[in-house]
């Protein structure tokens, strides 16, 4: 079963940009382009397995394409405006608190990250769901499936350690 990811870079600066990145996707066995978008610096791929990220990553540094953290996408059927979860860490005794705007713009809402778990929590929201770890993306896309959109963002710890905040909205298709 196929997934699909929204990547991005901070090195996409037009449409000629996503075309080489098309290019290399389409290029990349068990990888294909969707979509991109020059102003968000994103763009989503179908992914037939997780490893194939690995290659593929190497393959569009290689065409000048890093990938990294951005803004994350407007929510479907918004009037476009970025979403921004405005992400805030606070230290706890455990570890960390992150808060951050729900996509759905309904709340405020607050992720923990614990230091002593090996795993941390998937928390939950309407139909989104956020966590913060190391691979938080994958974490989200392996435990929730090809019906969510997975975004995410790096943030910064408390103790200085980068960490990926990642969520995970449920994809409405039209029949």
């Amino acid at each position: 079963m196929a997934v699909e990811i929204t990547l991005f870079s901070q090195d996409i600066t037009c449409e000629s940009c996503i075309e080489t990145i098309k290019a290399t996707t389409d290029a990349t066995d068990g990888a294909k382009f969707l979509s991109g978008d020059a102003d968000r610096r994103s763009f989503s791929l179908s992914l037939e397995q997780g490893l194939i990220l690995d290659t593929l990553q190497i393959r569009l540094g290689e065409a000048g394409y890093s990938l990294g953290s951005a803004a994350l996408a407007p929510v479907a059927g918004s009037s476009g405006a970025k979403y921004d979860p405005k992400p805030v860490i606070d230290a706890t005794d455990y570890g960390a608190e992150i808060s951050y705007t729900c996509p759905c713009g309904s709340s405020t809402e607050t992720v923990e990250f614990h230091r002593a778990l090996k795993r941390q929590t998937i928390q939950s929201c309407c139909d989104h769901h956020a966590i913060a770890e190391v691979t938080a993306a994958w974490r989200l896309l392996d435990e929730l499936g090809s019906n969510y959109q997975i975004e995410s963002t790096q943030v910064e710890m408390p103790w200085g350690q980068s960490m990926e905040f990642a969520i995970a909205r449920l994809i409405t298709r039209s029949l």
